[in-house]
């Protein structure tokens, strides 16, 4: 009975519940820091630019290491080292954290390396879990099962939100840390058991290293156009996420000013209620619609309220109207469109899952952070107002719409050429 309300068919439950304990765990990490990252860029001390080109420049260096590791170790081995590895970071945070006093440099500096740390520490573990995902499940299965898979990490994220929002007094940083490093150590014993439970993986493949070299996925986003569609899918979707993150950091200072606490309970708490919606929608609408409604509609839902968001906040100019279209937007994300994006990756073959989508996902996607970041920032020393700044990101919003359309088509030909094959004696 619940399998049938929750779309589930025989001989998946197994494999299911193994993706979204891995997600629920990589997120619960994920949830605990985000919050703290966030906080560091609210400090007049800190420029948000300037740790994004950070960020990019540790991706940089992150990337053909990844690349070259993913050629060289099987599937089953590569994400639960990768995740081992961040979770021994964790660890070392934490007499950093626990030896400066906070206002001390040292301090400072520490924050600033855990931003640039944690915002490619998301990515790398993020894209990881969804590789093993789509590696595990057909085309046709994810359409039903991706929305079970992210409600584990919308679960997730609302632990970590909450003990972070409620806790964050009690435990402190240093506290958070060491349930962040514990919660990622365990999602790496979990995620060895996605791929060999798949009945669509059989264990010669389980096997088999990804194979390619260090600049394969970037090559391979440069040569194939359907690549290619997703990358442009993904930049022009960053366009409207990094302007409301440089937004709502302005008026949140000007909301709290210099009180730490107070903003990470904020910021957490905004969180909060964004993955609770979206746990709700991702474990009864997400796996329905999507069959239904097809990848390319679902695709646009995220430009489409970033059109109506951003139009409405030209007209009121306001902290709260700024958040709540943050939080629509990332609830209409999460709950649809990121499942969507996940599932372009199933018929991308294995290079794209697990050599392409890591770099798309790190080092594309920071350097577009530091480009946007960079062009609102210019805008802003020009004398832009938020008004003129939200009515930038509208042309942005329209052409993610056509995007979605034109990538949901070309998705919809490779399944098909796929299944085809599949039948084919």
């Amino acid at each position: 009975m619940l399998g049938r309300l929750l779309g589930l068919r025989s001989g998946e439950a197994l494999a299911v519940l193994r993706a979204a304990l891995t997600g629920f765990l990589v997120f619960l990490s994920y949830g605990l820091v985000k919050p703290l990252r966030d906080e560091v860029t609210t400090s007049k001390l800190t420029d948000i630019s300037d740790l994004w080109t950070g960020t990019l420049c540790v991706a940089l260096v992150a990337t053909p290491i990844y690349g070259w590791l993913a050629a060289r170790t099987s599937r089953r081995v590569l994400v639960p080292r990768v995740y081992f590895f961040f979770a021994l970071v964790f660890l070392a945070f934490w007499p950093l954290v626990n030896g400066f006093d906070p206002a001390s440099r040292g301090r400072l500096w520490t924050d600033r390396v855990f931003y640039v740390w944690v915002s490619n520490y998301n990515l790398f573990v993020i894209s990881l879990m969804w590789s093993l995902a789509a590696e595990a499940f057909r085309s046709e299965q994810s359409k039903r099962l991706f929305g079970l898979i992210a409600a584990g990490v919308s679960l997730g994220l609302v632990c970590g939100n909450s003990i972070t929002a409620f806790l964050v007094e009690q435990l402190g940083m240093a506290g958070l840390l060491l349930i962040a490093a514990g919660s990622v150590a365990l999602a790496a014993i979990c995620a060895r058991g996605i791929i060999p439970h798949s009945a669509a993986t059989s264990s010669e493949q389980v096997a088999e290293r990804v194979g390619g070299g260090w600049l394969t996925g970037l090559r391979d986003l440069v040569k194939d156009p359907y690549l290619r569609a997703v990358t442009l899918y993904l930049l022009v979707f960053l366009v409207g996420s990094g302007f409301i993150y440089i937004l709502k950091n302005d008026l949140v200072f000007q909301a709290f000013g210099e009180d730490r606490d107070a903003k990470r309970a904020f910021f957490a708490r905004v969180d909060l209620i964004t993955n609770s919606a979206t746990l709700l929608l991702q474990i009864f609408i997400t796996g329905r619609w999507l069959p239904r409604f097809g990848v390319p509609l679902t695709l646009a839902l995220v430009p489409l309220v970033t059109f109506a968001g951003f139009g409405i906040l030209a007209a009121v100019p306001l902290l709260m109207v700024l958040v709540t279209c943050e939080i629509m937007r990332k609830v209409s994300e999460y709950a649809m469109s990121k499942p969507a994006r996940e599932v372009l990756f199933t018929v991308s073959g294995r290079s794209g899952r697990f050599q392409s989508k890591p770099v798309l996902d790190t080092l594309i996607y920071r350097g577009a952070d530091v480009g946007v970041a960079r062009g609102c920032e210019a805008l802003q020393d020009a004398g832009w107002a938020l008004r003129g700044l939200a009515l930038v990101v509208l042309p942005f919003a329209a052409a993610g719409v056509f995007l979605s359309w034109l990538l949901g088509r070309m998705y919809e030909r490779r399944a098909t050429a796929a299944s085809n094959a599949t039948l084919s004696p």
